[in-house]
């Protein structure tokens, strides 16, 4: 077996997502591995808010709102880990990923883009409402993960 030297975690800043997370980090610290959070960052998200202040896809305006989006997702990347994981991310080192796009497939590509041995999610995020057994984003990335995959169940505690 190979060693296992990253760790990829996604979150959607959700309670249930820090389940995961802390869990990655967890094992991160047994095994000596770096942790990788990532959050993705819906285009829903975008094309809603392009929308309300009636920007186009277009043009340097749509540029900076996508430009601010994700730099507001960094933001509260950076306060869901230091408010739910701040014990659990300690003497780790944790590199923060945030991007526009679909979770799954950024999931994957950053999976690979990242050379990541595991990754680490919760079994379902935002809504904690099950789809079958497992969220509809974890399933997915169970089916098309070039690594494994550990799936962390969650339950409304």
């Amino acid at each position: 077996m190979d060693l296992i030297k990253k760790i990829l975690t996604p979150t959607d800043l959700s309670s249930f997502s820090a389940i995961g997370v802390r869990y990655a980090c967890n094992l991160a610290k047994a095994l000596g591995a770096e942790v990788i959070v990532a959050h993705a960052v819906s285009t829903s998200e975008f094309t809603s808010h392009a929308t309300s202040l009636k920007i186009t896809s277009s043009g340097a305006e749509a540029d900076d709102l996508l430009g601010k989006l994700v730099e507001h997702h960094k933001h509260l990347l950076r306060q869901f880990l230091e408010q739910q994981l701040a014990s659990a991310a300690a003497n780790l080192k944790v590199q923060q990923i945030v991007e526009l796009g679909d979770a799954h497939s950024l999931i994957v590509n950053w999976t690979r883009d990242k050379a990541a041995d595991l990754i680490v999610m919760s079994t379902h995020g935002r809504s904690g409402l099950p789809r079958m057994i497992l969220g509809s984003v974890t399933e997915k990335v169970l089916r098309s993960a070039s690594c494994p995959v550990l799936a962390i169940p969650c339950h409304e505690q």
